[in-house]
């Protein structure tokens, strides 16, 4: 896969103002994340952190390219530093969908809380079928749309109330905490074609997707546990609402999020098969 990196700082217009990025920060953000060998590289992270306390700003926008596809996003954006501490980074979602589209070779997907396209290049780095992107804050979706431009097989949106006929019974939906208020739910579905979710939730943002996650269809009964860095941490069963509730409580202490994936009785078999993979890839990785 391709190594990710900022590409280059650009001059775009938000909220009517240009928006540039200093070419010290340009070197400094390029030489850390992406190892070069200009002297700049060799900042400590204290300098770093620095160097990003100067240059951070809501309206300066950096282009980031993740997984082949470049992105414009906001230089506050978490994924950068995550993926350069965390090269795993999302991956998780990729694998679990190339998994799906095998037993499913005409499946589709709905992103909600899709934000600048992250989650849809984590997946088209593993699998290619069609995506809605579903992004409900104004400011947010322009950079989405701008972003899936050139991406083939995605379509993109605000709302899930007017589903085009591709996405009415999707194989695979992941939904994010979005701006407090804003929480797009998930589409309606029957139990005989209800999808893989992969639920993110913040639980210092919004309780929302907890409500989701409790209160899902009887279809549901397995998941796996991710960390907001997506490392695997263990398998849970959906019946135990008391452990699902000291993991969100246990989250919040701490101010971090995570991911469950939740699979319905039709996709048992994937669930085993991903629960073995990513069970195998922690033991790997712990025993480096």
């Amino acid at each position: 896969m391709e190594k990710n990196r900022f590409t280059s700082f650009i001059d775009v217009h938000r909220a009517r103002q240009p928006i540039r990025g200093s070419v010290l920060g340009q070197l400094a953000l390029n030489g850390y994340l992406n190892h070069s060998r200009i002297p700049i590289a060799t900042l400590t992270r204290p300098a770093f952190n620095v160097a990003i306390r100067l240059l951070r700003s809501p309206k300066r926008l950096v282009r980031y390219r993740l997984e082949g596809i470049d992105l414009i996003l906001p230089l506050d954006h978490p994924v950068p530093m995550a993926r350069h501490e965390h090269p795993d980074h999302l991956h998780f979602y990729g694998r679990i969908a190339s998994r799906l589209l095998q037993k499913y070779p005409d499946m589709t997907a709905i992103v909600i809380g899709a934000g600048v396209g992250c989650t849809v290049a984590a997946i088209r780095a593993y699998a290619e079928f069609q995506i809605l992107a579903i992004e409900p804050n104004p400011d947010v979706y322009r950079l989405l749309s701008r972003n899936m431009l050139p991406v083939d097989d995605v379509i993109i949106g605000t709302t899930t109330d007017a589903l085009p006929t591709q996405f009415l019974a999707p194989r695979l939906v992941t939904l994010a905490t979005a701006v407090k208020g804003q929480e797009v739910p998930l589409p309606p579905f029957t139990p005989e074609s209800a999808p893989v979710l992969m639920i993110k939730i913040d639980p210092t943002a919004s309780d929302t997707r907890l409500d989701t996650l409790l209160n899902l269809p009887t279809p549901y009964q397995s998941g796996l546990l991710f960390d907001e860095n997506s490392h695997f941490l263990t398998a849970i069963s959906l019946e135990n609402q008391t452990q699902l509730k000291s993991i969100h409580y246990y989250f919040g202490s701490i101010g971090k999020s995570y991911t469950i994936v939740v699979f319905p009785d039709t996709d048992t078999d994937i669930f085993e098969t991903a629960h073995t993979n990513e069970l195998s890839r922690t033991i790997s990785q712990s025993s480096r």
